[in-house]
């Protein structure tokens, strides 16, 4: 009659097996933080690029045919970085604005977003 059980080499064998799976476990779960923390960056930058087009939209006294402004803005506690730059058009009294942000002064836009926007009468 055989013996009942496991050796210690397939013991070994089966907790390699088992560290190397729960080791692409743990970089697969640290990959999707990091994934999820960029998209929430580029969420929360997409929402400071829309209130810029709004505020824009109620008061573009600034508009012309190429104005570049930049600011900051806190969205959600954090710090956001917008560029906006406008161009003019084929059509008269309408501005094409383009808003970028980012989450450093200089650094690479999250977002980006453009719209057409009546520029402002001139007095």
């Amino acid at each position: 009659m055989g013996r009942r059980g496991f050796s210690l080499l397939e013991v070994l064998v089966a907790l390699a097996v088992v560290a190397i799976a729960l080791a692409s476990m743990l970089r697969i779960q640290g990959r999707l933080v990091a994934d999820g923390a960029e998209v929430e960056a580029r969420v929360l930058a997409h929402w400071v690029a829309a209130n810029r087009i709004a505020a824009l939209r109620l008061g573009p006294a600034w508009l012309g045919d190429t104005a570049r402004h930049s600011g900051e803005a806190e969205e959600a506690g954090r710090p956001f970085y917008w560029r906006t730059e406008s161009f003019s058009t084929s059509y008269p009294g309408v501005v094409r604005v383009e808003v970028k942000v980012s989450d450093t002064p200089d650094g690479e836009s999250l977002a980006r977003m453009t719209s057409f926007i009546p520029a402002a009468p001139e007095n």
